[in-house]
């Protein structure tokens, strides 16, 4: 009976440890992982298209599509770009198509603009537009905006959405699409002058001797940055991100009030037309899934 129950003594350091950080067993807890814990993965969709990975439960996987978009294949790097361009060189052919035979609805485009003013009442844009102008820092920052916002962020928010998530860029790309064809439409049927033509402001940027002196309404510079809001807000979950984006469709509606190019009613139309596009962007993405099925 000496020495019972005086075995030797496992000290803590020798004792098994459990494993802290279990992974997860079930597909239930993979979903709720990465819900809980995004991390970054690679991502099966490519530059090609395809759709976010999910797991069970519908749920999205955080991941990271940036090695996948840039390994693709040369050949699919050409074929995107070509399309990409011949949807460039369509939209641009269709605007400068309307902007030809301006010249001649002249008066109907003035017609136009004197119904959206007397539809305003307040005349806001003359009061903006007449204050702006007596600082000219503030008049060249605006101008400034104007002319290189436009074309500028669209431009780096197609980039964030080719490496990031090609899938939702196949979504906003018809989107832009669509809307800047929706408002192409729209200004050639209702032509409609801007008030620095109908006011006689002089203080406004022009941006090149293409432009079409009357397609103000819908305002397709708030189209466009509303779109960039909405691709951006599609991309990341990022609050600050996410408010970048809406702050630059903010300051577009300001902007493209104060240089006298849009009535309010314009800037309206342009948000309207913006959220169209993305409406039909979805309708036709939601029909190629049954056509597939």
């Amino acid at each position: 009976m000496c020495g019972l129950g005086r075995g030797r003594r496992v000290r803590p350091r020798d004792r098994p440890r459990p494993d802290r950080r279990p992974g997860p067993q079930t597909p239930g807890e993979q979903c709720a992982a990465s819900r809980a814990r995004p991390r970054l993965t690679r991502c099966s969709a490519s530059i090609s298209g395809g759709s976010r990975p999910t797991c069970e439960g519908g749920h999205p996987v955080a991941t990271t599509t940036i090695p996948s978009a840039v390994a693709a294949p040369p050949r699919q790097w050409v074929r995107v770009i070509a399309t990409e361009l011949a949807l460039i060189a369509l939209g641009i052919g269709a605007y400068l198509a309307v902007g030809l035979g301006s010249a001649d609805r002249t008066e109907a485009a003035y017609a136009h603009a004197k119904t959206i003013r007397s539809l305003e009442y307040f005349g806001l844009e003359r009061l903006l537009s007449t204050w702006w102008a007596e600082d000219p820092l503030r008049t060249a920052i605006a101008n400034a905006y104007y002319v290189t916002g436009h074309f500028a962020v669209p431009f780096v928010v197609f980039g964030l959405l080719v490496l990031f998530d090609p899938a939702a860029y196949y979504r906003f790309r018809s989107a832009f699409v669509a809307a800047s064809l929706i408002g192409v439409a729209i200004s050639w049927a209702w032509p409609s002058a801007p008030p620095r033509l109908l006011e006689g402001l002089t203080n406004a940027p022009v941006i090149s001797g293409a432009e079409n002196p009357y397609a103000a309404f819908p305002s397709m510079h708030v189209g466009w940055a509303v779109w960039c809001a909405l691709a951006v807000s599609a991309l990341t979950a990022r609050w600050w991100a996410r408010a970048l984006g809406w702050l630059h469709a903010a300051v577009t509606g300001v902007v493209v009030l104060v240089t006298g190019h849009h009535w309010v009613l314009d800037v309206v139309g342009g948000v309207l037309v913006a959220f169209a596009g993305l409406a039909i962007a979805r309708l036709w993405e939601v029909r190629a899934r049954f056509a597939v099925s």
